[in-house]
């Protein structure tokens, strides 16, 4: 009857203006890091449209987003002992069945993290050795190639990963690259690393497979040049870094991604640096054959189409992306 009575007033407030009780608490739930911020993204976003209250709390964290917090919004709201809990925080429609929104754009959710991100970044620091800083300056392609769960028991339809010779033609311009992937499942990752060593030196190379998450995300968050693949990994990637001057990605990368432009003024927390987005496109017919992703042994043998074969492989630059 709570939750009933909780939508009943939000209905009156809609049709007629008047003000609602209803609170509600958004607990953000255990996710794999991609799938956490956008849980805990939508919930902060959610929170900010609240016409009374909204609780967002971290009851089990995820490593990255550790300390517990809790955020009462609005600010000030007298909050009461009858709160209604929503569950589903990564399903947007979930929430916005509770408090009416639009689903949060990339720059929304970035701005929805400013309060957090500083504090992210300064205790991720200390995990980027001497060794690891050398390899995220601007001369660095950093490149994170997906495998792990895709390639092995979680099979998703939609996921075929960026072939070889897309991060091959986004390491052009830079003497140096640095890969990080979970593991070897992707045939991609040693193609490339093996590429790497082949054209620039091994000393230019540095390979990272199932290395600790923290350390990844800590060079992958201080990136200057940032090269993703297909999920939410990647994206959230993107909207934590701070350094980050280019970002190559391919056109399904746009779900996540919401085709951002910039805005006039501050952007990205208070920081002025533009990032320029590189929409890399290719005839990807060649590579998916039109078929949903299996990870079978000729799906894995397509993934290594190089950067000559690959058909109409070309850039697209967006000078202003944010």
């Amino acid at each position: 009857m709570q939750n009933g009575y909780c939508g009943l007033l939000w209905t009156v407030f809609l049709l007629f203006g008047s003000s609602s009780n209803c609170q509600f608490e958004i607990a953000v739930e255990p996710y794999n890091l991609g799938n956490y911020y956008f849980a805990l993204t939508n919930s902060l976003w959610v929170a900010s449209k609240c016409k009374t209250a909204c609780i967002v709390t971290q009851p089990r964290p995820q490593t990255i987003f550790r300390p517990r917090f809790q955020v009462v919004l609005p600010v000030g709201a007298k909050l009461s002992q009858n709160v209604t809990k929503i569950h589903g925080s990564f399903y947007y429609s979930v929430l916005a069945k509770r408090v009416p929104s639009n689903s949060p754009t990339i720059r929304e959710r970035i701005n929805t993290m400013c309060s957090f991100v500083e504090s992210i970044h300064q205790r991720l620091a200390h995990h980027v050795n001497d060794d690891l800083a050398v390899f995220i300056d601007n001369n660095t392609l950093v490149a994170h190639i997906r495998s792990g769960d895709i390639f092995t028991n979680v099979i998703h339809k939609k996921y075929w990963q960026p072939p070889l010779g897309f991060y091959q033609f986004a390491a052009r311009l830079y003497p140096k690259i640095l890969i990080c992937s979970q593991t070897r499942h992707n045939p991609t990752v040693d193609a490339f690393y093996q590429f790497c060593v082949e054209t620039r030196g091994i000393e230019n190379c540095m390979l990272r497979v199932g290395k600790d998450i923290v350390t990844d995300v800590a060079v992958l968050i201080s990136a200057h040049n940032l090269a993703i693949g297909y999920g939410t990994f990647g994206a959230a990637m993107y909207a934590l870094a701070k350094n980050l001057k280019r970002l190559y990605y391919q056109p399904s990368e746009e779900i996540y991604l919401d085709r951002p432009t910039a805005m006039e003024g501050e952007i990205r927390c208070g920081y002025t640096q533009r990032v320029t987005g590189i929409k890399l496109l290719y005839n990807e017919t060649q590579l998916t054959m039109n078929k949903d992703w299996t990870a079978s042994p000729q799906q894995l043998a397509a993934l290594l189409l190089n950067d000559n074969q690959l058909i109409g492989l070309r850039a697209e630059t967006n000078e202003n992306f944010i």
